[in-house]
């Protein structure tokens, strides 16, 4: 992340513009928080949503995720929690809906 000037960062556009401001790579980077020596994280997520949409991304399973070059058990496992928690949080603002009657 040393070539990527501070105020492009991730995080320090999440504190300076807030959340929205983010790209979808960027809040997978956040995610991840770690590249490897030949990429940085920025630059590894936006490759795998390259690849993958979000919504197949969230379909992979572990193996599949660990052929992708710089993804290992960990980096697998939290794009596998991300996914499986914002399908529960998905359902969670349905039930609220339902019981709003909306």
């Amino acid at each position: 992340m040393k070539e990527i000037p501070k105020e492009n960062r991730p995080r320090e556009r999440f504190k300076q513009k807030g959340v929205e401001s983010l790209s979808n790579s960027e809040l997978l980077a956040l995610l991840l928080q770690t590249g490897t020596k030949k990429e940085n994280v920025v630059d590894m997520s936006h490759r795998l949503l390259s690849l993958y949409s979000l919504d197949t991304l969230s379909e992979c399973s572990l193996p599949e995720l660990k052929s992708i070059p710089g993804i290992g058990d960990s980096k697998a496992m939290q794009i596998m929690a991300l996914s499986e928690l914002s399908e529960r949080m998905m359902g969670c603002r349905y039930q609220v809906l339902v019981r709003k009657g909306l």
